[in-house]
């Protein structure tokens, strides 16, 4: 099994953060992984967690999120992530990973 992976994303920390969001999905599907795994500290709102997942999006390939400690307060995680293309919950994710 080929699993990629990334973590601390911090993708609405500045505006090059963002921007380089389509190049890591570029480059996540170049290497054709069976597995994207995202960990931690993706964004700090709700928006920022919709503007950073939407370049990964149209990967075919199964995605998990373990959210980080940036990621979980307030419920930003779980919220998102019922609302979302990468599972309905942390929990499924796990479930999935462990598979």
């Amino acid at each position: 099994m080929k699993i990629a992976a990334t973590s601390d994303l911090h993708s609405d920390g500045t505006p090059q953060n963002y921007k380089l969001l389509p190049y890591l999905a570029a480059q996540v599907e170049r290497l054709t992984p069976d597995v994207f795994v995202l960990a931690g500290d993706i964004a700090n709102t709700l928006r920022g967690w919709e503007n950073a997942l939407l370049p990964f999006k149209p990967l075919q390939l199964l995605k998990l999120i373990v959210p980080g400690n940036q990621d979980g307060f307030k419920g930003l995680a779980q919220d998102f992530l019922r609302h979302s293309g990468f599972g309905n919950s942390v929990a499924r994710a796990a479930k999935n990973f462990l598979r």
